[in-house]
């Protein structure tokens, strides 16, 4: 796919890294799933799945595998820090080394950085959503799970394969 037309707006970068990456939304808000369904689905040949809350996401995640989550700040009764410390601690959901992106309408400071590191989220993207910055943080965010399953990956020499636990 690479550079396209998105909304009538051309991308500059090569989002071709994303092209085949299946993403679990999570957010309270049925309009924001639909608007970030319709922006993946413009770029990506791979399922896009959308879910107004977390407990409805770990219900799909033990059957489904995205490579990505992208999930909103604000939601209850479970936040998306709480919601991305519980991936990141529990491997039934796999997700320990995939990315995680935060949406939020709050504006970023040290604070707000801080929590969205320790919760382990990758990166965040804030709201209004430009399709543009989200694709951008979206391809930084594989490239460092990419090197976190580099450092995690150990060699199995019986069956000759690389494997992560």
């Amino acid at each position: 796919m690479g550079q396209g037309l998105i909304w009538g707006i051309w991308l500059e970068q090569d989002v071709s890294g994303l092209e085949n990456l299946p993403v679990l939304v999570v957010d309270d808000n049925r309009h924001a799933c639909r608007l970030l369904t319709t922006i993946l689905g413009a770029i990506s040949q791979a399922e896009i799945k959308a879910c107004t809350c977390p407990t409805e996401a770990y219900k799909i995640l033990l059957d489904w595998q995205p490579g990505m989550i992208i999930t909103d700040f604000q939601m209850r009764p479970v936040d998306g820090l709480a919601f991305a410390r519980e991936l990141r601690s529990n491997p039934k959901y796999g997700f320990q080394l995939k990315p995680i992106l935060l949406m939020t309408g709050e504006t970023p400071n040290r604070e707000l950085v801080e929590r969205v590191k320790a919760a382990g989220v990758d990166t965040m993207v804030t709201k209004p959503i430009v399709p543009e910055t989200l694709l951008n943080r979206m391809l930084w965010s594989v490239e460092q799970a990419r090197g976190r399953v580099g450092e995690a990956a150990r060699h199995d020499s019986e069956k000759d394969v690389w494997v992560v636990d």
